[in-house]
């Protein structure tokens, strides 16, 4: 949808039909698919105005809450402490591991929660992202998925726990969880970078999130790219813009029809 399509010499007359007009093959070998992307392209738009229209809205009412949030933050570090010490008396000796990590997971969160509102720069220019601390979005993916389809990738299924601006965990059923990482910063506006996991072999585990704008929080994709180097996509409404819904309603304005593809595209 962004105008005309510049090919290799070399893609000309080869028996693909790499221009949606079929200018760069024999006339009547391709068919003229340029109507049907040009409606994609529009469509494809418009969603992604929706979803940044809703997320904008969402992030309106994530930036009230975070206000509140962070003046209540006292009471509520007093409240999560007094829960950790009545879930620690009331131990049950059968639950007891599975208790420990639990506790232990509450006991962190707590523990990030009070770094990241002692130094707000983590949280975004309005402290967006304090609403979002330490709430977790789960996917369960096979290894195969998470390496692309790639040859060897085994059908074993694993479940990708993302704590936000906290924690991430990696689980195979029966067997106990690795972290895959915490929270150590921002390396842009929409990239986190996560340390401090398990060890992998005699390597450091190698974890980004990209943010990406949704009408939800949810973990999109985890992709493995290599032996314990993960990039993982979360969606949230905090990642949606003004700045990237003006665009969008310009370039409909400006083809409404789609238009942006040329009749004949460049060889």
């Amino acid at each position: 949808g962004g105008g005309a399509k510049k090919i290799p010499v070399g893609f000309i007359k080869d028996k693909i039909c790499d221009c949606c007009d079929g200018s760069d093959e024999e006339p009547g070998f391709c068919t003229n698919t340029c109507d049907q992307q040009k409606s994609a392209w529009r469509k494809s738009l418009e969603e992604e105005l929706e979803t940044q229209e809703l997320g904008l809205k969402k992030k309106k009412a994530y930036i009230k809450k975070a206000k509140k949030i962070y003046a209540n933050r006292e009471a509520y570090v007093q409240k999560e402490n007094a829960e950790i010490a009545q879930a620690e008396r009331n131990m049950n000796d059968g639950d007891r591991n599975l208790n420990f990590n639990l506790i232990n997971k509450k006991k962190y969160l707590l523990s990030n929660f009070i770094g990241l509102t002692e130094n707000t720069t983590q949280l975004g220019a309005q402290m967006e992202y304090l609403p979002l601390v330490g709430e977790c979005v789960a996917k369960t993916m096979t290894e195969k998925q998470s390496k692309g389809g790639s040859y060897g990738g085994q059908n074993e299924a694993y479940t990708y726990d993302y704590c936000f601006l906290a924690m991430v965990t990696q689980y195979q059923r029966g067997q106990r969880g690795f972290m895959l990482g915490v929270f150590s910063k921002w390396t842009d506006d929409s990239t986190m970078v996560h340390n401090r996991g398990d060890k992998c072999g005699d390597k450091e585990r190698i974890l980004k999130v990209k943010v990406e704008c949704a009408k939800n929080e949810e973990l999109i994709h985890v992709d493995e790219n290599g032996m314990c180097n993960y990039l993982f996509r979360v969606g949230t409404p905090v990642a949606c813009s003004k700045k990237r819904v003006d665009e969008i309603e310009e370039l409909l304005a400006a083809y409404p029809d789609g238009s942006s593809y040329r009749n004949k595209e460049e060889l």
